[in-house]
């Protein structure tokens, strides 16, 4: 029953794919690639899998080499990375890097703890009481 379905939806992913590709050839003139280099942490929230992630990165670089968009890999540590990209495009360096990092991490930080309070909310607010619960189902 779904085999209609479905093949909309891949003529339609495959049509997303060529608009994405077109998109990325014009104004892309060069990429940098930062390979899953660490764990994701296992707190049960993550929409992915390790197994996706790496499938992630072997399908960009694929799709990188198909299109003929000049790339490089960095990997490492994050100073090192940095560095790397810096050294690459020749960037200004207008905040040393120990201090950018940290910057960044004091921001990622609070993001994080803000996502978590928030998803502590939504979880709060799920859990209905019996009345309330009751008066839902009756609702429908």
């Amino acid at each position: 029953m779904g085999l209609p379905v479905k093949r909309f939806y891949q003529r339609y992913t495959d049509a997303l794919g060529d608009i994405t590709r077109d998109r990325a050839k014009r104004i892309y003139d060069a990429y940098v690639h930062l390979p899953v280099e660490f764990d994701m942490e296992a707190d049960g929230h993550r929409p992915v899998s390790e197994e996706f992630r790496r499938l992630s990165d072997d399908l960009l670089i694929e799709a990188l080499d198909r299109m003929d968009i000049p790339y490089r890999v960095v990997g490492g540590p994050i100073p090192d990375r940095i560095e790397k990209i810096i050294e690459l495009f020749g960037l200004p360096v207008v905040v040393p890097i120990p201090d950018a990092i940290a910057e960044a991490e004091r921001r990622v930080k609070a993001d994080l703890d803000d996502l978590k309070e928030d998803a502590r909310f939504h979880e709060a607010q799920r859990k209905k009481s019996l009345i309330r619960q009751i008066s839902y189902a009756f609702r429908y």
